[in-house]
């Protein structure tokens, strides 16, 4: 016969009968398959028991029949026994026998003598070839190297060393006297360069150290080699002179008399020391060279000039000089006047300049004194004029550029007065912001000057800070330590070969995160798939592609090149977040044209082009590597050349390199600024600003001037510390965060110059803009092309009061990889949300939890969902419009879209949370939690959502000891009351384990907590007819009036049915169902036994479950 289907009814079809189709199953509950002669199974049979031809088979080795014996002692295996202390041993030939253990300390022969525990060595045994040694020749001798090595060498002394036996009879160290034998040594044992000695010629050392053989000199004696020699005089005294006193000179008489006399005078000059004076009172001294002559004073200290007050000028000589201890000044007379010698100062002394404020002050401050008051004073950064002196500028010079008019100033003014203008006032907005442009430098050599062209010079000024990208401090490479790539199909199949698959070919580069150095790329790594498989890319069809990597501080550019296209172009720039902190064996998955944004400013194939706006990394694959970058400060503006230098040397890669101005330092300070004067506001020009990042104090204001006041993401400019991608950020410092504002004004995240960051620790450090507190305003605000998130407002602090108004936020992330917000602000106590547009966003606008406030109108067009609202309280969600990628329209989110949002409860950590009295109501009236052995259960799980479906995931109801969070305050009574309560300990314990930062940082897909109150209740079902039956070992069997209805694995209690041990108020499961004899048997668990007093009579009760309670735990 054939095998068949059966027939089914089939309810997806009308009711129509069809054969069961093939994979389903055919339930036969409370049904049997009876009178069948085979049945045969290709899976597994499963049954409550098996009877086998009557005999009931329970999984037990005792219920089989026909048992084989199994030996319980060697005897019964057919082999001899032996005596104490025997082992059993085999022949290898299949007898196994008990043998005695052989000696332990056998005796021993050959070359050893003795036994195994007391070996010797025979005398005389020992040869070459016992040894590791090759034999020698004939007056060899053996020697070790010292390395362990033996091997036979000639006796010829020793070379030095060099590892080898020849070094045997080096010698070293002292030889004593005694060792030397008496008339041993010779001439020709000397080192004397081969000198042939000659009688008479004596011993000696020669420069050079050897020894040589010198005749005894015959010639040129030396003086004191002369005999009789005469004394020499050695003094005056041995000439015949008589010794004067001190200080007299030697005169002579002309007559060849030397006398000794004192030293007084000569003629009107007096000599005293090394004190001259003239003798006569009020007599001048000259000095008059003759001819040609002149007055030289040799040395190096200074000449001292007369020293005195004003009233004791003399003499009125003209030429004359002093030093004026009344005025501190060196003084001259002219022939009419005595005045300051140097500087500027009038003949009374009242109107002056002077260099420093004090003699030797070096404070580099020129001070201006007018009639004995400072008028001014300038130092190298400032001119400073007092209060009562104007200044008047009286050229009439019209101002037409920059460089025209009476008064020309290159850098900004301020004035806190009133300012009175005549004539027009020009506003030249271009002048006045930041640039990025490309000069020419020297390249391969060390410099710090730069030019650019001469329409962009008038952009810079000294003192501003640059980044220069093509440039590094050094000038060595980056290179390809660690660096490879592999890659591999997923999802496709092997290509047949037919020739005309498409190529996938892929080379990487690394970036140094710090240096922003770029290596060479690496070569190319391949892969192909068919043609017609390049439209098929998804999820589970991509190439998978593995890298590695130097460091963790390097970055990985994928450079990619498909089919016909001509170059590597770059891919994707993977930072920490994808990269992880994995050197090696890390796998990137290249989805082709799948998860590629439409305003990513890259190609429908996720490869960026010209019109990217790249800086710095090559768009096609670089074959030698890249200097980096180096951030600097301008110290000279050389308008005349166009040329730029800057604090910093540097290396360049070529003469091009690019020049973008960084406004970072600038505004940060005025923004410190502005918050130590308590002005608590700063407010940004019509102009460009290039930022790495701003941080906010609390209680401040950042505004802008309109649509004009652009702020641009530095490029590359992740913060390296923290691994940070905001543009704005709280400053550290403040316990709490309030009153913060930010209007106004346009953020560019520039995300195609970014990387994105680590966020699996905190979640906002690839948002734009972090912030949170009390009283946070966004309003008329643009915020557009950033590499991760828009808004992040949320912080376990809890935000308050968050208000985005009339704002534009669009364009986040360059892939739909990961599920970027443009407004995250979760669990945020009130907000207002109004008049705003999302725009171009993998995720919606996320306002989960929140507890009251209004979002209307709002146009949120292509960011995922939509709104995402789940736990949100007291709230408007309505109107807004949602539009899909298409252009579609979606519905506006209820609030309650989730299954477990319903009655939500706040835990906060250090408070006791208590419900309040909950009262369930079944077909409108009261619920009887008493009745039928009814209890009530706290239940805590965490939440996950994917596609839309929620699922129950890690179960948190009880602490890690096992204790209950959830505890009843009113277990349920038969007005349908309840309440419970979490005690503060377990708060805080449940909130360290599962809050819902940590649950959303473990899995994205997370929901956070909630709760569900489960009553349990056994609803009397059947009546039991007469006594049970207790299967030994098995079931407890008992008869009921019918068993419809019941199901196997149903749990069950007995009402009314008295046994020993008693179960009432114990579960049992049913595990057999019997429709013929209308029994049942349960199993109340193998720790309960068997019953060995059955009961008689009673009820069947059927456990039933349901929650009565349940939401989000806030």
């Amino acid at each position: 016969m054939a095998n068949r289907f059966p027939l089914v009814v089939d309810t997806t079809a009308g009711n129509q009968f069809r054969e069961l189709p093939d994979g389903d199953n055919l339930l036969l509950t409370n049904s049997s398959i009876v009178n069948a002669l085979d049945i045969q199974a290709l899976g597994t049979v499963t049954a409550s028991q098996l009877v086998v031809s009557g005999t009931v088979f329970r999984n037990d080795y005792n219920d089989l029949q026909n048992k084989p014996t199994i030996p319980t002692s060697i005897l019964q295996l057919g082999i001899g026994d032996g005596t104490n202390g025997q082992f059993l041993t085999t022949n290898g030939a299949g007898t196994i026998s008990f043998q005695n253990i052989p000696s332990q300390d056998p005796t021993l022969g050959g070359e050893l003598s003795g036994t195994a525990s007391n070996a010797t060595i025979n005398a005389n045994s020992i040869g070459i070839a016992h040894l590791d040694v090759d034999d020698g020749t004939i007056g060899q001798v053996l020697a070790t190297d010292g390395s362990g090595n033996l091997q036979f060498i000639d006796m010829t002394g020793g070379g030095g060393g060099g590892g080898g036996a020849s070094n045997f009879l080096e010698l070293s160290g002292q030889i004593g006297l005694s060792q030397i034998d008496d008339d041993f040594i010779t001439p020709v044992k000397l080192k004397d360069n081969s000198q042939v000695p000659t009688a008479g010629q004596y011993l000696t050392v020669s420069a050079g150290g050897d020894f040589e053989y010198l005749d005894i000199p015959t010639t040129n004696p030396q003086w004191n080699d002369v005999q009789n020699k005469p004394n020499i005089p050695a003094t005056l005294t041995d000439l015949g002179i008589v010794e004067g006193s001190d200080g007299d000179i030697l005169k002579t008489d002309g007559a060849g008399n030397y006398t000794f006399t004192a030293f007084g005078s000569i003629e009107n000059i007096e000599f005293s020391g090394t004190t001259i004076r003239t003798v006569p009172d009020n007599s001048n001294l000259s000095i008059d060279p003759k001819g040609n002559g002149y007055l030289s004073i040799v040395g190096t200290n200074a000449v001292v000039l007369p020293v005195g007050d004003t009233s004791q000028r003399t003499p009125n000589v003209a030429g004359a000089m002093r030093l004026n201890s009344q005025l501190g000044i060196f003084e001259g007379y002219d022939g009419s006047n005595w005045n300051g010698l140097g500087g500027v100062r009038s003949v009374d002394g009242l109107t002056y300049v002077s260099a420093e404020t004090t003699p030797g002050a070096s404070d580099d401050t020129i001070t201006f004194v007018t009639n004995g008051q400072t008028s001014a004073t300038l130092t190298e950064t400032k001119l400073e004029l007092n209060q009562a002196v104007g200044v008047k500028i009286k050229s009439t010079q019209s101002a037409v550029d920059f460089e025209t008019g009476a008064l020309s100033v290159d850098g900004g003014v301020s004035i806190k007065g009133n300012l009175i203008v005549s004539g027009a006032v020009t506003v030249n907005e271009e002048f006045n912001t930041s640039v990025k442009v490309d000069g020419t430098t020297l390249s391969a050599t060390q410099t710090n000057q730069f030019s650019i062209a001469p329409a962009e010079i008038n952009f810079f000024n000294t003192s501003m800070k640059v980044r220069i990208f093509g440039a590094s401090a050094d000038n060595i490479d980056q290179d390809q330590t660690n660096l490879g790539v592999q890659v591999s199909r997923v999802g496709f199949g092997t290509p047949d070969g037919s020739g005309n698959e498409v190529t996938f070919s892929y080379r990487v580069a690394q970036m140094d995160q710090v240096s922003g150095k770029i290596s060479a790329v690496t070569a190319a790594a391949d892969i192909t798939i068919e043609p017609e498989e390049i439209t098929d890319f998804n999820n589970n069809k991509n190439i998978q592609v593995v890298v590695s990597r130097a460091s963790s501080s390097h970055n990985v550019l994928i450079y990619r090149k498909v089919g016909a296209e001509v170059d590597y172009t770059l891919h994707s720039v993977l930072g920490p977040k994808e990269l992880g902190v994995s050197l090696s064996n890390i796998v990137f998955t290249d989805y082709y044209d799948f998860d590629v944004t439409p305003w990513s400013k890259r190609t429908n194939q996720g490869l960026f082009n010209a019109n990217s706006g790249l800086v710095h990394v090559p768009l096609v694959a670089p074959g030698s590597p890249k200097l980096g970058w180096v951030d600097t400060e301008i110290t000279n503006v050389n308008s005349e050349t166009n040329t730029l230098t800057v604090a910093n040397q540097y290396y360049a890669t070529t003469s091009t390199i690019e020049v973008v101005v960084d406004d970072t330092v600038a505004v940060q300070t005025a923004i410190d600024a502005a918050k130590a004067q308590n002005r608590n506001s700063l407010s940004l020009e019509n102009r460009t600003y290039f930022i790495k990042r701003l941080e906010l104090p609390s209680g401040f204001t950042l505004k802008g001037s309109g649509d004009q006041t652009r702020i641009i993401k530095q490029y590359w400019s992740t913060e390296q510390a923290i691994g940070d991608n905001a543009i704005v950020r709280p400053k550290s410092g403040y316990a709490s965060y309030s009153n913060i504002t930010i209007r106004d004004l346009r953020i560019d995240g520039n995300a195609q110059n970014q990387y994105l960051a680590s966020d699996t620790t905190n979640d906002y450090l690839n948002y734009a803009v972090y912030l949170y507190g009390n009283d946070l305003l966004f309003e008329n605000i643009e915020l557009d092309n950033v590499v991760g998130g828009g808004i992040y407002a949320y912080d376990s602090s809890i935000t308050q009061n968050l208000t985005v108004l009339n704002s534009e936020i669009t364009g986040g992330g360059l892939t739909y990889s990961f599920d970027w917000f443009p407004l995250f602000a979760d669990e945020c106590r009130s907000v207002k949300i109004a008049h705003n547009t999302f725009r171009d966003f993998p995720g919606p606008v996320r306002i989960s939890a929140v507890q009251k406030g209004i979002v209307s109108p709002n146009i949120v067009d292509n960011c995922g969902e939509g709104i995402f609202a789940y736990g949100a309280t007291k709230i408007v969600l309505t109107p807004n419009v949602l539009l899909g990628p298409a252009g579609e329209f979606i519905a506006n989110p209820d609030v309650l879209n989730s299954e477990y949002d319903s009655v939500n409860i706040l835990l906060e950590s250090g408070v006791d949370f208590n419900s309040p009295q909950y009262v369930y109501q079944e077909n409108g009236a009261f619920f009887d939690f008493t009745a039928n052995q009814g209890r009530l259960t706290g239940i805590i799980n965490e939440l996950t959502k994917t596609n839309n479906v929620e699922e129950l995931s890690t179960d948190y109801s009880e602490t890690l000891g096992g204790d209950d969070y959830i505890a009843f305050t009113n277990g349920g009574d038969a007005n349908g009351a309840f309440a419970f309560r979490i005690v503060t300990s377990r708060v805080s314990d449940l909130l360290s384990r599962a809050s819902y930062t940590q649950l959303v940082n473990a899995n994205a897909n997370s929901q956070g907590l909630v709760y569900r109150i489960v009553a349990t209740e056994y609803v009397p079902q059947k009546t039991i007819q007469g006594n049970g039956n207790q299967l030994a070992g098995s079931h407890y069997e008992v008869p009921l009036t019918d068993v419809s209805g019941l199901n196997l694995e149903d749990v069950v209690r007995l009402v009314g049915h008295s046994t020993t041990p008693p179960t009432g108020g114990v579960d049992g499961t049913i595990k057999t169902i019997n429709t013929i004899s209308n029994t049942i048997g349960i199993d109340f668990g193998s720790a309960f036994g068997d019953i060995t007093v059955v009961g008689n009579g009673g009820q069947l009760a059927l456990q039933n479950n349901f929650v009565v309670a349940k939401g989000k735990i806030n």
